[in-house]
């Protein structure tokens, strides 16, 4: 197990490096010959398993919360490298209004990281009675697919409720309350903070 917690380890600090990388556009090319974008058709092509099958809802959600638990880790455990961001973490727990929130560096890095690596233009919707409220538009989850009933953005939605748990220390209920691929503006999703 000590073998595997140290790969594990070295490949979340190569991870993180990435992060970085994308959330400053600094990525440079993966793939010398295709790039390093992919069509988003070949990401929605679960779409219709979830729809189908709670298992793959339950799973896609899954995915999500590990990728947002993994950035916030990620930002707590470094934070005592960084005075910049041990300050910027410590007043994310703090914050009150919208504009303080987007003022946030590590929102704003965040923002940067899910339009660099195309998952969509994030945007912070409002902040009150406890309830964030996040809008992601272009959303590379459902954008573009025929319309249809159900919610679709599990695995951004485990995301985003994964990481602003990691963050603010704070346990959260989540949903989201429109999405594109159901025929709204855009996707929004509902950060339900609470005390317990």
């Amino acid at each position: 197990m000590g073998k595997q917690n140290e790969d594990l380890d070295a490949f979340r600090d190569a991870l993180l490096l990435k992060y970085y990388d994308i959330v400053h556009d600094k990525m440079g090319i993966i793939r010398p010959k295709m790039g390093n974008e992919i069509n988003v058709i070949f990401s929605q092509m679960s779409v219709p398993l979830l729809l189908t099958s709670q298992e793959c809802r339950v799973k896609m959600m899954e995915n999500g919360e590990f990728i947002g638990k993994f950035l916030g880790e990620a930002y707590c455990d470094y934070a005592p490298l960084c005075p910049e961001t041990s300050k910027n973490l410590e007043n994310l727990g703090k914050v009150r209004t919208k504009s303080e929130l987007e003022s946030n560096t590590i929102v704003v890095e965040f923002k940067k990281f899910m339009l660099n690596s195309r998952y969509g233009i994030l945007e912070v919707g409002d902040l009150k009675n406890n309830e964030l409220i996040l809008r992601l538009r272009e959303c590379g989850e459902c954008c573009g697919l025929p319309v249809f009933k159900d919610m679709s953005c599990l695995f951004i939605l485990g995301m985003f409720k994964s990481f602003f748990v990691k963050l603010l220390g704070k346990k959260i209920e989540a949903m989201e309350s429109k999405c594109k691929g159901r025929g709204d503006e855009f996707c929004e999703f509902v950060l339900k903070l609470t005390n317990d």
